[in-house]
Parts: structure tokens; C-alpha cells; sequence
């Protein structure tokens, strides 16, 4: 899978970060880590733990695949949508 810039992505082992890689990668060891902007803050992510995120997520493919960090945001998905 290529990441290419701007691409919407969600952090696997927390699935309420989204955000959009900047274009940045950095390889040490052999890992890719790519630099994803959350918006007030960007962070250095590894490849493989990341996955894209469709432009316009469907509420119930998320729920069906468990998407949230927890309670709390479900609730914020629910109520927002």
C-alpha cells in the first residue's frame, strides 16, 4: 500500500485519530514513519500502523469494523452525524 501526500489516514491502534499525511517520511532501521497532520498538531507515524480512511465514511461500516477509541467518541460520531 503508498501513502501519497494529503491522503485521509487513521491511526490503527487509535481509530479516532484521523488526520492527512503531510507528504514527510522518515526511514531509520528499515521503518517508514510518516508525518501525519491532525489538524492543531502533527505526529510521526509508522506505516504499519496506519490505513486510509475513505472521503465519506459510511456510520455503519464504522461501527461494523469498530473505528472508535471508545465510548466517548462513538457518542460524538452518533450525535454529530
Amino acid at each position: 500500500m503508498t501513502f501519497e501526500s494529503n491522503a485521509k489516514v487513521r491511526i490503527k491502534t487509535a481509530p479516532d485519530r484521523v488526520g492527512r499525511l503531510t507528504g514527510k517520511v522518515r526511514e531509520r532501521a528499515g521503518r517508514k514513519r510518516y508525518q501525519v497532520d491532525f489538524g492543531l498538531t502533527s505526529d510521526w507515524v509508522l506505516k504499519s500502523n496506519l490505513e486510509l480512511v475513505d472521503e465519506q465514511p459510511d456510520i455503519f461500516d464504522l461501527l461494523e469494523k469498530g473505528h472508535f477509541g471508545g465510548v466517548i467518541n462513538l457518542r460524538s460520531a452518533i450525535t454529530h452525524t
